[in-house]
């Protein structure tokens, strides 16, 4: 048995190799709550920011005047979007490299837009939001996908034309038709799979969008330092954004060995590889004031997809005994705002979830319509919503055939040899 005397990282001899179940610093930290995330830090005169957030599902900021948000006491700083410095930022994962991270246009209820407002308290940060005089050009929205999907809808993003597929290759993409975009994949011959079946089983499946709430909201708090350490040379701290040390140094252009962190924690939910808003621009604002700035998200503004609605409609031949002969897969997708990933619709194209089936007959076709629902990080991709219908598929067939839906599997599936494991 492991000997655990001295727990969480307080032993005098600190040998583990070949032991396990030893308690380590990570767990006891998270499961007693003293690990600290970005937005438990707090510095000696440290200032506070907050984003204007769009009321709209699609609009744009045509002009906004600061004057009245300037005047009142205790703000520091008013950014805008078309200021050299933002708008020469350009941002960490989920962003083409020469794309801003922050402009005039929002495309769902709640997306950062336009303008940061930089203060000594938060309550001072609402205030002047507020007293911003804001010109809004408001325009069409999709938050059906079924109506969405028409033709004839006006298209909400006219300058996005390329196919929203995670790995290019490995589906075939159709041409973008109004507000979808078509992606197909094609294994087999699915004609002469329903020709050898015995028997049509049709079934629809819907998923609404949901959402994670993370109960360690994003958030960071930067600050510049010349540091002896570091030579007398400029230093970056953040906390909040540890994960993607990486990718702040290079948004900051700063070397990985000034680029500083304490805490070991972001705040996110499983495999969170994308940086929100308020984990990218602190350092900006840092620099702009001389002064420590702290930008956490409420819990309103963590809402982000973990999934996005999808409609399925299905179609399977089967032979008597149960065997699968061909799968045709048609679905409806959101495919959510910009800097949405796709791994959730086109990926489970090529990664699943019919790579384990023993027929080779599958078509999939998807239209992935574009919305102002919600934007999907890729924290989702574990999983893809198509993963499911295999599995309803073995229950169906089960059901009609009077058989276990474990005998339908084994029939039907196969392990990494091509055998079922």
């Amino acid at each position: 048995m492991a000997d655990i005397a001295g727990v969480n990282g307080l032993r005098e001899d600190f040998r583990v190799v070949g032991k396990h179940n030893l308690p380590g610093k990570v767990s006891y930290a998270l499961a007693t709550g003293v690990a600290k995330y970005g937005v438990d830090y707090v510095v000696p005169d440290m200032l506070h920011a907050k984003f204007l957030r769009s009321p709209y599902p699609n609009a744009r900021v045509l002009s906004v005047d600061t004057s009245k948000a300037w005047a009142i006491p205790g703000v520091a700083d008013i950014v805008t979007w078309d200021e050299e410095d933002i708008k020469t930022l350009t941002g960490s994962y989920g962003l083409p490299p020469t794309a801003p991270i922050f402009n005039n246009k929002a495309e769902r209820v709640g997306q950062e837009v336009a303008v940061i407002v930089v203060a000594e308290t938060p309550e001072i940060c609402d205030i002047a939001l507020e007293a911003l005089e804001i010109e809004w050009e408001i325009l069409p929205h999709i938050v059906n996908l079924l109506v969405g999907r028409d033709p004839d809808f006006p298209e909400i993003r006219p300058e996005s034309q390329t196919p929203p597929i995670f790995r290019p290759g490995l589906t075939e993409p159709g041409p973008k038709v109004g507000n979808v975009f078509m992606s197909r994949k094609f294994s087999g011959d699915i004609e002469e799979g329903f020709k050898e079946a015995a028997h049509i089983i049709e079934y629809e499946m819907y998923m609404p969008a949901f959402a994670a709430f993370l109960p360690n909201p994003p958030g960071s708090v930067a600050w510049w330092s010349d540091d002896t350490y570091a030579g007398g040379e400029t230093t970056l701290h953040i906390e909040g954004a540890v994960r993607e040390k990486q990718a702040i140094a290079d948004m900051y252009g700063m070397p990985l060995d000034r680029t500083v962190q304490e805490g070991l924690f972001q705040g996110g939910k499983y495999c969170d590889w994308g940086l929100r808003k308020c984990q990218e621009i602190t350092p900006l604002l840092a620099k702009r004031t001389g002064k420590p700035v702290r930008c956490v998200d409420t819990r309103e503004d963590t809402f982000d997809f973990l999934m996005g609605q999808r409609y399925m409609s299905l179609k399977i031949g089967i032979t008597d005994e149960g065997l699968i002969t061909a799968f045709d897969d048609y679905s409806i997708a959101d495919g959510g705002i910009t800097g949405t990933s796709r791994f959730f619709h086109m990926g489970d194209q090529f990664q699943g979830p019919y790579n384990t089936l023993k027929c080779q007959s599958v078509r999939q076709q998807m239209e992935v319509v574009e919305s102002n629902r919600g934007r999907m990080y890729v924290s989702g991709q574990h999983c893809p919503f198509n993963w499911d219908i295999v599995t309803v598929a073995m229950y169906l067939i089960a059901q009609k055939l009077g058989k276990s839906p474990i005998e339908i599997a084994r029939l039907n599936l196969h392990g990494p040899d091509g055998g079922f494991a």
